[in-house]
């Protein structure tokens, strides 16, 4: 009995504990404590710690897929200011996501939908200068394209 007891005190035993990506940050390669030039080249970077390694790591500008990979490593040419972030995953679980506030000068790109909200406005008319005239009804179509501008069709 006591050889047996000796037997398994004596073997070592290895755990193997599995975590999600935890500690995640997301660094740039340029000065972001100020805006920066429209146009400008920015490398981000995303590390993490996790066991197993992080399978790969998706980032996102305003909450908008950019793309993923498994590198860590993410090159954009700014052309908006916003929030971009970065999500490491492993086969536990996502991670944690790390933000970024970048402020980006200059040229601004809007995204202006190409549907358009028809709407009829009726309106009537009268001759000042000649007062047996009748009035005149017209309808007019105007298309809001979007908050950003107007257009008459």
């Amino acid at each position: 009995m006591f050889l047996w007891a000796k037997h398994y005190l004596n073997e070592l035993l290895t755990f193997v504990i599995s975590v999600k990506p935890e500690r995640t940050r997301l660094s740039v390669n340029i000065d972001i404590a100020k805006a920066v030039p429209f146009g400008s080249f920015v490398e981000f970077n995303c590390t993490t710690f996790s066991n197993p390694d992080a399978d790969g790591y998706k980032f996102y500008r305003d909450q908008e897929p950019l793309g993923s990979n498994t590198s860590g490593v993410y090159h954009l040419q700014l052309q908006r200011s916003g929030l971009y972030s970065c999500v490491p995953f492993n086969s536990v679980a996502n991670g944690n996501r790390a933000v970024l506030r970048i402020n980006v000068n200059g040229k601004s790109i809007l995204k202006a939908p190409n549907v358009f909200h028809p709407r009829f406005e009726n309106y009537t008319t009268a001759s000042i200068n000649a007062p047996t005239s009748l009035p005149t009804r017209r309808k007019s179509l105007l298309c809001d394209v979007d908050a950003y501008m107007s257009r008459a069709c």
